[in-house]
């Protein structure tokens, strides 16, 4: 009979609960059970009875009379059949290299298991300590970049908790912080930390041996967990298995085994996703901090940003000698964030910089794809390209899942389920938000901030270029862009609706990500691919949220784009389409002439078409052009013609009337007519419409506060003129519009202080600069660049208008009442063309103010000057403007006390004193007062 090996204490023969371990197998005798790794292992019943008999007394010789007896017990079958079922034995032990041969034929006599057996429980002795050539860590190569927070937060876990798993995308530098980490541990502890690459496994089953290798075993036997806690006892050791998402079963459950039996062990482990293992402690890797893309600032501003930082010492580690240029700072900034922060994405465009130039980077990041890695050779191919990154975590996707990765590659913004269900065509909400958690733990798609407690999702750019490259190859591009066009069109419709009876601030956060999305179904539907109407619906209805979120200019070469598209001819859509673009201007760059080209062209089309509301809108912001450009004559002329599209009858609270009435209002003030500017603007208070008017794009109350202002200060009120900039500039910030706003400050508060001596005004200034900055609207930008040019400097003199900016007569008015050096000749002489009426005192002081400056050295200039000053006060007094007819008095008895006529120079001055009841701690006045009482 048979022999039996021996077995430990406590366990039968045959018959025993205790598994027979050889190679990767065990084999269970009283249930036939046969297992790889603790992997069930299909075998027949015959198999696993001639296993069995084998088992009982191994590297003896069993009988084919004895094994056919137990495969078959009770019948007769030849030893072709013994034969069959050897073989199908040998098939399945041979799964595993070392197995191949394990049962030998030996003729005559029968067959025989030659390999090594033994019972669980016991281990295999070592030959000496763990080999420490194994399981090295990789060397740091070069310091983490922008990356301190991150390994800090990491050594911190791994002192509290002994599995610890770094998560986040393929490409995020998550294998470069998990070694810095065990560096830093190694440092710390004087302990050696083992590292194991299971990129380089490909099977589960494979994974405990690997481990043993990495921590010094060699070849292990059956069971390497018993091993390595046979070897490694109450030693403290870090192992981190490095990107181990394709093995998440066998991570779990062997690091579960591993922590269970050597107490000291920590783990660190790298993936896509976490391991769901109990006591696990996840860390999320986020991409390195990105320089702000829409006002970067200059150079040095963007280069303190950690992506920034890498990108250029990648560079100069390539090229030897690199350095962006101060005009790159945009685009250094833009291509950091299409590269979405990676370091593995910005090490590849590194590598091209030398080719397109950080611009051409920037432009089409999406070529990366397929740039490969030179700096990691030796390393797995997965990580070679961006594209072989990507599509490692792609193929382990469920079907449906890379169905809904690639239909969801036409969305640039955060989306919201609802909205994943529109472009994936899923009606039921389940599945896809099972989906959607999917492809969140893959790190294939990243939570972003959620909108009112609804969460919201978002691909990163070189993920999202990657799915849309799947998408064109299925064939389902063409479709997915129409859908995604529609469905930003209802977007769009929601979103503005919300927003009459939503606070404005909230409404923008909520919204910012809008022209994301809006831009890429905008520029869809303007190719040749495209839907003309749709493009066009597009634009119209999405004005107010590019204007409100702040993306004129970016609206503005769409616009213009779908203008080249119609060609020259006159529709409605077209007339809208210039009135549209007339808006963006007005809200970006401030082009007056090109704003009122676009006008005057929509007004044609419109009237040509019958079109009376873009008409009137057109009309009324032509006015607005002609404003700016200072041409009074222009102005009055196209308030008539509002007047004349007025239907008779209109009441007077109708919205068209009360433009119409705030339009006169402005010019008169513009042309000088004090009083009946008074008169129209008592009228526009009574009636303050709570909604934006026909054709305006500034806030009511703001622009009537600002034009009382403005009337109050050339009146001679001083005091209650701030007053009144002061409730324009608080109802702007109330309605949180960002032109509203600029209107007030250039119009009311800034030039008011400024007149002033106020201690805010520089504050004042200062803001108009920023918020035409952040809101990207140079032309409202550069009017607080000259409000700072016309503060004196310490030496008494204003800086004056920045060379940079080409000024408008407008600003140029403006200019010469902040100081008189900066009143130019072409200006003054515009007083003497009848214009600028509402200055026309003030800038002829200015000339004569001028010509004093040559009195020291030019006796002569005196006459003139006192000429032109008695001027300026009998315009200023004929007009009611007290507040230039102190400044004009003040300086012609300075002229007349400089010709020894200081009893002169009192009694002109007095009267003009006596007039004023306010503004007493004002400059003008103490100005003027301290010339009286040298006069006594």
């Amino acid at each position: 009979m048979p022999r039996h090996i021996a077995m430990p204490d406590g366990a039968g023969r045959s018959g025993s609960r205790a598994a027979l371990l050889f190679g990767d197998f065990a084999f269970y005798p009283q249930s036939g059970t046969l297992t790889r790794h603790g992997v069930p292992v299909t075998l027949g019943g015959p198999a696993r009875a001639l296993l069995a008999a084998l088992m009982e007394d191994p590297g003896a010789v069993v009988s084919a009379q004895y094994l056919a007896e137990r495969a078959w017990p009770g019948q007769v079958r030849g030893e072709a059949n013994l034969r069959v079922q050897i073989s199908a034995l040998r098939r399945v032990l041979g799964t595993a290299p070392d197995m191949r041969g394990a049962i030998l034929n030996i003729p005559g006599r029968g067959y025989q298991f030659v390999l090594p057996v033994r019972p669980a429980g016991t281990v295999q002795a070592m030959s000496g300590a763990p080999d420490e050539s194994s399981g090295r860590l990789p060397p740091m190569l070069g310091g983490l970049i922008g990356r301190d927070e991150e390994l800090a937060g990491l050594h911190a876990r791994l002192a509290r908790h002994r599995l610890v798993t770094l998560v986040g995308v393929g490409g995020i530098g998550k294998t470069s912080l998990a070694v810095a980490a065990a560096h830093g541990w190694a440092a710390d502890t004087g302990e050696r930390p083992r590292f194991l690459d299971v990129t380089t496994i490909a099977d589960g089953s494979l994974l405990p041996a690997a481990v043993a290798g990495a921590v010094g075993l060699g070849t292990p036997g059956f069971d390497p967990v018993e091993e390595m806690a046979a070897a490694l006892g109450q030693a403290g050791t870090l192992l981190v298995l490095d990107n181990v998402e394709h093995l998440l079963p066998a991570t779990a459950q062997l690091t579960r085994a591993l922590l269970q039996r050597l107490p000291r062990l920590r783990i660190l482990v790298t993936s896509r996703e976490p391991l769901q293992s109990e006591g696990e402690c996840v860390q999320l890797l986020r991409p390195l901090r990105l320089p702000p893309v829409d006002a970067p600032g200059g150079l040095a501003q963007v280069l303190r940003y950690p992506a920034a930082q890498l990108l250029v010492e990648r560079a100069a580690a390539r090229l030897g000698d690199f350095q962006p240029r101060e005009s790159d700072a945009a685009d250094l900034a833009r291509l950091c964030h299409r590269l979405d922060g990676l370091p593995l994405a910005i090490t590849l465009a590194a590598s091209r910089i030398d080719m397109f130039g950080i611009a051409g980077l920037a432009a089409d990041s999406s070529s990366l794809l397929s740039v490969q890695n030179l700096a990691r050779r030796g390393r797995s191919d997965r990580h070679r390209t961006m594209r072989s990154t990507l599509d490692w975590s792609y193929r382990a996707l469920l079907p449906t899942d890379q169905r809904r990765l690639r239909r969801l590659s036409v969305l640039h913004g955060p989306f919201t389920a609802a909205t994943a269900a529109i472009m994936a065509a899923e009606q039921d909400q389940e599945p896809l938000l099972r989906g959607l958690e999917r492809l969140e733990r893959k790190s294939l798609i990243s939570r972003a901030e959620d909108a009112g407690g609804v969460p919201r999702w978002r691909l990163l750019h070189i993920t999202r270029a990657f799915a849309a490259e799947l998408l064109a190859e299925a064939g389902e591009a063409p479709k997915l862009r129409e859908r995604h066009a529609r469905h930003m069109l209802r977007e769009v419709r929601a979103a503005l609706a919300e927003r009459q009876r939503t606070d404005p601030a909230a409404w923008r956060a909520a919204h910012q990500a809008l022209p994301e999305d809006l831009r890429v179904a905008v520029d869809w539907a303007l190719g040749p691919d495209g839907d003309r109407r749709l493009a066009l619906g597009l634009i119209a209805e999405s004005a107010p949220a590019w204007l409100a979120l702040g993306h004129a200019a970016e609206f503005r070469r769409r616009v213009e784009r779908a203008i080249d598209a119609e060609g020259v001819g006159g529709t409605p859509e077209v007339a809208r389409l210039h009135l549209s673009a007339a808006i963006a201007i007005l809200h970006n760059t401030g082009e007056v002439l090109v704003i009122g080209e676009h006008l005057r062209r929509a007004v044609e089309v419109s009237d040509a078409h019958g079109d009376d509301a873009t008409a009137l809108s057109a009309t009324v912001l032509l006015w607005m052009a002609t404003v700016m450009e200072a041409d009074g004559a222009a102005a009055a002329r196209l308030a008539e013609d509002v007047e004349r599209r007025i239907a008779p009858g209109t009441p007077d609270d109708d919205p068209v009337v009360v433009v119409h009435g705030r339009m006169v209002g402005l010019t008169r003030f513009m042309a000088g007519d004090i009083q009946e500017s008074r008169r129209r603007l008592g009228v526009t208070l009574r009636h303050a419409p709570d909604v934006m008017l026909p054709g305006t794009l500034i806030d009511h109350t703001v622009v009537t506060r600002a034009l009382e202002a403005r009337l109050l200060w050339v009146e001679g009120f001083p005091e209650k003129a701030w007053e009144a900039a002061q409730v324009a500039h608080h109802s702007a910030r109330a309605v949180d519009h960002a032109l509203s706003l600029a209107f007030a400050l250039c119009f009311a508060l800034c030039p008011i202080a400024l007149w002033n001596g106020e201690a805010t005004a520089m504050t004042h200034v200062r803001d108009l600069i920023a918020i035409g900055q952040s809101h990207r609207m140079p032309y409202w930008r550069d009017w607080g660049r000259c409000f700072e040019g016309a503060v004196p400097l310490s030496g008494g003199l204003p800086p004056g208008l920045p060379k940079d900016i080409d000024p408008t007569p407008f600003h140029l008015e403006m200019l010469g009442t902040l100081h008189p050096t900066l009143a130019e000749p072409a200006t003054i002489a515009r007083v003497d063309a009848g214009q600028a009426g509402w200055c026309a005192p003030e800038l002829l002081r200015a000339k004569a103010e001028r010509l004093l400056i040559r009195a020291a050295s030019e006796p002569g200039v005196l006459r003139p000057a006192e000429r032109i000053l008695r001027q300026a006060l009998d315009l200023a007094e004929h007009r009611g403007m007290r507040g230039w007819a102190l400044r004009s008095a003040t300086s012609l008895a300075r002229v007349l006390c400089l010709k020894g006529e200081h009893a002169a120079a009192r009694r002109l001055l007095e009267p003009v004193m006596a007039r004023v009841t306010e503004g007493f701690a004002m400059p003008d006045f103490r100005i003027a007062q301290a010339l009286l009482d040298g006069c006594a």
